[in-house]
């Protein structure tokens, strides 16, 4: 029920299609019978009053024509008898007889205060007719069968007064009329279009609304023609094009499920290279170390010396098994608001033990700001980073402290710098090294699982961080100082503490 309001609803919106095109058409077919009707209602009316107006003339000249005896005579009972029939006739108001010298002869008039007061109701007039009274006096010796004109002599003259109550009363009704039909006309006109418009423009909302269905992924939905052939074709084409989506989307999802398993497939195959690759080393190290141990005469020097190898390949596959599980198995992190200024302190200041040698500097901005990880996974993330920026530093890092020693570089030197600050409504960590940087042909992949550039490196570190920052909705970066080295920045959205907790 509500969408169907809706529908209508929008129907009958300005920037519709059905509500303009009927909007133009009310106007014009308003337009058209207010203008018809005016004109046709305007010739009706003079006709009807010209014919009104002649009606009285004509009964003025029979008047004018039959007094001429009453007059000669000046007779008024005969005069009285012609208009006292007269004024029986509607809308005569009163009729005056004169003679040649303007003395009325007789007056007949039948208006009472009633009929005045229903001329002033109608907002009527009284108008006045006034023909001669002529004398006829043929030629005797002029006259002929066919002659028509003789000579005439003005004996008197008669008025006859009548009202426009009638004729207002009439026009009134003719207006009236001329008004309902015209609304008729227009109504009908309006309704034919309405549902004329409605058999274009259905067809089009049933369009928009399989459009919608179609962008929210069902590809099953047809568009209906409605009645009119050229509708019919429209919503054919479109279902024909319908019908091709699908089936290059069936091709498509066929082609994305053979690629993904591809894909697996390859991962997998890389993922199995790569262990084997790891574990191969290791391994040979070790019975190597088996078999120099198996031979007689072996000094003691060189069972500690292999050893101490075979105790170094045993920490090598322990960090490679530990890391394949990290990078393969789901990430679910416990989240609870972390204090990022004393998550850094800490896990800085325990990394320093492991690197005396190198000179760490942390900077803090934002000794309140918080942030909800697992604290776990952020120190497995921050120690990569930082193993990474000690690697990458190395012959650099000595070079320049020798400089920094001599006097040689301007400020504080550091091996390694981490920052933490805020950015709005982010809280930011970046670590600086002082190394080379990176290669500006690798640094996109840089974060690529099983990418790396050392020997003994697994190409999982980088790629661990980047999922666990992942799962946190972070994000990390990396990028070449223009001063030398590079810049890992972790982009975090900070916890926001409710304003009742803060006072």
């Amino acid at each position: 029920m509500l969408g169907f309001i809706k529908e209508k609803w929008d129907a009958l919106r300005p920037d519709s299609i059905k509500s303009q095109l009927s909007g133009i058409a009310v106007l014009f077919i308003i337009g058209t019978s207010i203008t018809m009707g005016c004109v046709g209602l305007w010739l009706t009316h003079k006709f009807v009053r010209e014919r009104f107006h002649d009606n009285f003339v004509v009964l003025s000249q029979y008047l004018a024509r039959n007094a001429e005896l009453g007059v000669l005579l000046k007779n008024p009972d005969m005069l009285e008898s012609l208009t006292s029939n007269l004024v029986q006739q509607d809308d005569i108001l009163r009729v005056v007889i004169r003679d040649d010298t303007g003395a009325v002869l007789t007056e007949t008039s039948r208006q009472s205060g009633e009929d005045h007061k229903n001329d002033d109701k109608t907002g009527s007039s009284e108008v006045k007719i006034e023909l001669p009274v002529l004398q006829i006096q043929p030629d005797a010796g002029e006259m002929t069968l066919y002659a028509m004109t003789f000579p005439k002599e003005v004996i008197g003259s008669v008025e006859l007064y009548y009202t426009t109550s009638g004729l207002n009363e009439l026009t009134q009704d003719m207006t009236l009329f001329f008004i309902v039909i015209s609304f008729m006309l227009s109504l009908m006109s309006v309704l034919w279009y309405w549902f004329f418009a409605g058999s274009i423009t259905s067809p089009l909302m049933d369009l928009v609304a399989v459009s919608r269905r179609v962008s929210k992924g069902d590809f099953d939905v047809r568009a209906k023609g409605g009645d009119l052939q050229e509708t019919r074709t429209l919503a054919r084409g479109f279902n024909e094009m319908l019908d091709a989506v699908k089936k290059h989307q069936q091709e498509m999802e066929k082609v994305h499920i053979e690629m993904a398993k591809q894909k697996s497939l390859a991962e997998i195959g890389k993922f199995s290279m790569m262990v084997a690759h790891e574990l191969k080393n290791p391994i040979s190290i070790i019975k190597g170390s088996i078999d120099i141990f198996k031979k007689k005469g072996i000094d003691e020097k060189t069972k500690q010396s292999m050893i101490v190898y075979v105790d170094e390949e045993v920490q090598r596959l322990n960090r490679l098994v530990e890391e394949f599980l990290l990078f393969s198995k789901p990430k679910n992190p416990s989240l609870y608001p972390v204090s990022m200024a004393m998550f850094l302190e800490d896990a800085v200041e325990r990394f320093r033990f492991t690197v005396p040698e190198k000179n760490i500097k942390l900077s803090l901005s934002d000794e309140e700001a918080q942030v909800e990880c697992d604290i776990v996974l952020m120190e497995r993330v921050l120690l990569n980073i930082l193993k990474n920026a000690v690697e990458n530093s190395g012959d650099s890092c000595a070079k320049k402290r020798e400089e920094n020693a001599a006097g040689q570089l301007k400020g504080d030197f550091s091996d390694i710098e981490v920052q933490g600050f805020s950015e709005g409504v982010y809280y930011i960590i970046k670590v600086l090294d002082s190394g080379p940087g990176i290669d500006e042909d690798i640094i996109e992949d840089i974060f690529n699982p099983f990418f790396t550039t050392r020997a003994k490196g697994t190409g999982l570190g980088l790629a661990i961080v980047r999922d666990i920052v992942a799962v946190h909705n972070g994000t990390v970066m990396v990028e070449n100082r223009p001063s030398g080295g590079a810049c890992f920045s972790i982009k975090m959205v900070k916890h926001s503490i409710p304003s009742f907790l803060t006072g």
